[in-house]
């Protein structure tokens, strides 16, 4: 059928969809959200990545556009993260090329090199200088001061603060380094590893269904 040629109402025609018109439509949400929603208030910057990923009209960032971390609820995006990081680390013992593309990507973000001075100064989060005290009280040797001892300390702040990190990790970490939980997953996203986190049960779109990652088919 020529859609092209269609007419409903006051509509005179259709037009045939094309990549380009999708496109144009992507730009027009996203000049829409920004215009409309945020006009007197600054955008959140995890909000902001996800309007830069969808204006950018990459549909090989298309699930990474519909399962952002950003779009999460908190609970749910710690244990995103967390199930990322955990991964990450098992990636380092079974497949080390993965590993050290993920790696790579996240050590080129001057955020995440000297991280300690962030944490450590008067305002740094109290939470995770307890964990970083911790390691020191037991005489372990520090964490290191790049991406990978960043990680491993947000991981072991999930052990040291019980279930209070679990609903307010979000806030915790975007304090000192707002656009980590992102950049995490999509890096992750790009070694092809985001599906095995079943992230359509994580943001609840099979619950009415009663679907479980434990007898999921796909």
């Amino acid at each position: 059928m020529d859609t092209g040629t269609q007419k409903f109402g006051g509509i005179k025609r259709i037009s045939k969809y094309t990549e380009e018109n999708g496109d144009e439509d992507l730009h027009r949400f996203v000049n829409m959200v920004n215009k409309e929603v945020f006009l007197s208030s600054k955008r959140p910057t995890d909000i902001q990545i996800w309007l830069d990923l969808v204006d950018d009209c990459n549909e090989y960032y298309e699930e990474l556009c519909i399962y952002h971390i950003s779009l999460m609820d908190d609970r749910a995006a710690a244990s995103a993260f967390f199930s990322l990081v955990d991964a990450l680390d098992e990636l380092q013992k079974l497949a080390p090329t993965p590993y050290k593309k993920v790696i790579k990507n996240l050590a080129a973000r001057e955020s995440y090199s000297s991280w300690q001075l962030k944490i450590n100064r008067r305002k740094g989060n109290k939470c995770l200088r307890r964990t970083m005290k911790y390691r020191y009280d037991k005489g372990y040797d520090d964490y290191k001061d790049d991406i990978e001892g960043l990680l491993l300390m947000l991981r072991n702040s999930r052990q040291h603060s019980g279930k209070w990190i679990e609903e307010h990790f979000v806030s915790v970490v975007c304090q000192h380094f707002p656009k980590l939980l992102a950049d995490l997953q999509k890096a992750m996203f790009e070694i092809r590893y985001l599906p095995n986190l079943y992230l359509k049960h994580s943001m609840g779109f099979l619950k009415e269904k009663g679907v479980s990652p434990q007898n999921r088919s796909d």
